[in-house]
């Protein structure tokens, strides 16, 4: 029997086996690296996702302030314009039955504001005065 050669074959054999089990650990040490990163990623995640929500939170609470603020513009517009048809010769009925309703009170008589006595008030303008017609 030979002795240096069982030796080596003894250790060989230990060598197969070790190499084996240091591949496997490495996995498992490769794999546990993943899980964290693939974990860290989810709360990353999360973390942008709470911060693109409010953000476009804020954004639509400014789309929806920017166009609220051209409402009254446009209402005094419209009542401008519907208010000379009817000086003109239209009438309110007309113009409704055409589409086109009246316009608030609201937007035909913005309200001024006006101090008194260290508070503002909000207060209709005068009505306009019509002088009495004459009969001849």
């Amino acid at each position: 029997m030979d002795v240096r050669g069982e030796r080596r074959a003894a250790e060989r054999a230990a060598r197969e086996l070790i190499t084996g089990k240091v591949t496997f650990i490495g996995d498992v040490g490769e794999a546990a690296a993943a899980r964290k990163t693939a974990q860290t990623g989810v709360e990353e995640a999360r973390d942008r996702a709470r911060q693109l929500v409010e953000e476009a939170k804020q954004q639509g609470e400014r789309l929806v302030a920017d166009a609220r603020a051209k409402v009254p513009e446009t209402d005094a517009a419209y009542a401008e314009a519907f208010d000379r048809a009817v000086s003109e010769g239209w009438t309110a009925q007309l113009l409704t039955s055409l589409g086109y309703p009246a316009p608030s009170r609201q937007a035909r008589r913005p309200r001024a504001a006006v101090e008194v006595v260290g508070r503002t008030e909000l207060v209709p303008p005068p009505e306009p005065q019509v002088a009495p017609s004459v009969a001849a």
